[in-house]
């Protein structure tokens, strides 16, 4: 029944509907407890921490990606503790705590690089894009941006690719760059209506 909780959570979750997900995720991390099944309440704290993040509040994301992390730890997750790390590097980015989310993002890379998770290892550079983004570094940020979306083309994940260029676009047209930014608008709009479509 954990998993049914902890699946319609990040379902909710995926759809916009932040407080249903967290209402299911908590559910199923009441019910992990129960069961002391710690690697499964892992994994949920990592969902509440995702989902906390998307509505903004930084700081309870923050406490649940870091409980993920310990939890991780503690029974020897490194598969898990990924994904974690990838959240609080950009937890961390919105709170402007640039040193720390470069050094979790460092950590998060070495985890997938390990695992071969080469979806991770997408996320992980589109994390560094707006990290680098946020600290003014623009021509980093451009070539991060570019590396997360080679990665998600090759993953054939549409959706994340017309994120990753809509970002890239508004950073080009911030700084004053409008023709580079039109074709990767251009693409957002395309992938982003074809994931509608879908």
């Amino acid at each position: 029944l954990g998993l049914v909780y902890l699946q319609l959570g990040v379902t909710n979750r995926e759809r916009g509907d932040y407080d249903t997900a967290l209402s299911n995720l908590t559910r199923a991390e009441n019910l992990f407890g129960v069961l002391q099944a710690t690697r499964l309440s892992g994994w949920t704290h990592t969902s509440i921490g995702i989902t906390l993040l998307a509505r903004g509040e930084v700081d309870k994301a923050i406490t649940h990606l870091e409980e993920s992390l310990r939890v991780g730890e503690r029974t020897g997750d490194d598969a898990g503790r990924e994904r974690s790390l990838t959240e609080l590097g950009r937890a961390l980015t919105a709170k402007r705590a640039f040193p720390d989310a470069e050094k979790a993002l460092a950590e998060a890379e070495r985890l997938a690089k390990k695992f071969q998770d080469v979806t991770e290892i997408a996320r992980i550079h589109l994390a560094r894009a707006r990290l680098r983004s946020a600290m003014g570094q623009v021509a980093e940020a451009v070539r991060c941006y570019k590396l997360a979306i080679t990665a998600f083309e090759s993953l054939g994940m549409g959706t994340d690719v017309g994120q990753a260029c809509n970002a890239l676009g508004e950073l080009l047209l911030e700084h004053k760059r409008p023709s580079a930014a039109a074709p990767y608008l251009a693409r957002a709009l395309h992938e982003l209506k074809a994931s509608q479509a879908t």
